[in-house]
């Protein structure tokens, strides 16, 4: 591909980031290369190419292209990982997440049980190494975290969020108790931020990511952070929830719309069982 449809990527991309701050709609930024196109005499799509996104696509160490089921693209710099945790005016409601192996990798705080995260470019997952095993020859280690640095974190989020009333107190006496983490969720849930909270999250994160991938020389992958409806994870309700998750349960259920809870069916026994407890 021509050097000059990466400089005309680049172009329109970057002008429509500057002014919107957010991750750029396919057919917005479409509409924009066929303009400077047109500017330059060029024909557009050039020869060759059946779909816009192949023509982005054919740049990845330039640009990051995320597919969203039922929605169109979104586009944004390599360089800006982490708009893709960026909402979009006027659109449903969205939540970017970063996908469940790499998640676990960038925040759970290493283990001798569990060891160390690697990933293995060739499947595209996490390992976890434990001390003493030799990790694949391909695989390359992971930014892994710690408990300084998952605080310093929280704490970054108490100053920039500025909770109302008593919150921002509340949230930093959460992070100098025995169990910081999980105090900090249950503040963070309580003085209802958890959407902040997750967004600021997500775009550290993907930052990170993104750093760590260009350090080691490896091709960002799309399926590492991917944008979905908060409506989507209604259905992940219906799934077994174990002991342990019921704090993440009602996360989720704290960044559902009205219309999304009345979609959702709680099995009979269920109900019976909760109106004996009253």
């Amino acid at each position: 591909m021509e050097n000059v449809w990466q400089e005309l990527i680049n172009e329109a991309l970057t002008d429509l980031v500057e002014r919107t701050s957010a991750p750029v709609p396919g057919a917005k930024l479409r509409g924009a290369i066929a303009q400077l196109a047109r500017q330059r005499g060029l024909d557009f799509p050039p020869a060759g190419v059946r779909k816009f996104t192949e023509l982005v696509e054919a740049f990845p160490a330039d640009f990051i292209l995320q597919r969203r089921p039922g929605s169109d693209v979104l586009v944004v710099p390599a360089s800006r990982a982490e708009l893709l945790a960026i909402e979009q005016p006027g659109a449903a409601p969205a939540a970017a997440r970063i996908r469940q192996d790499i998640f676990d990798a960038l925040t759970k705080v290493p283990v001798p049980a569990h060891g160390l995260p690697y990933y293995e470019p060739e499947k595209d997952l996490v390992l976890w190494i434990r001390e003493g095993d030799q990790p694949p020859q391909t695989a390359v280690a992971m930014p892994a975290t710690t408990l300084e640095e998952e605080l310093a974190l929280r704490a970054a989020f108490i100053e920039e969020a500025e909770p109302v009333d008593t919150g921002k107190d509340a949230l930093a006496a959460s992070l100098a108790t025995t169990r910081p983490l999980r105090d900090f969720s249950d503040a963070v849930q309580e003085f209802g931020l958890v959407r902040k909270w997750h967004a600021f999250r997500v775009a550290r994160l993907a930052t990170r990511l993104r750093e760590w991938s260009v350090r080691t020389s490896l091709p960002w992958q799309p399926s590492w952070v991917d944008a979905t409806e908060f409506r989507s994870t209604a259905a992940s309700l219906a799934a077994p929830v174990s002991l342990d998750n019921k704090r993440h349960l009602l996360e989720i259920s704290s960044l559902l719309t009205e219309e999304d809870l009345a979609r959702i069916s709680v099995p009979m026994d269920i109900v019976l069982r909760l109106l004996a407890k009253k």
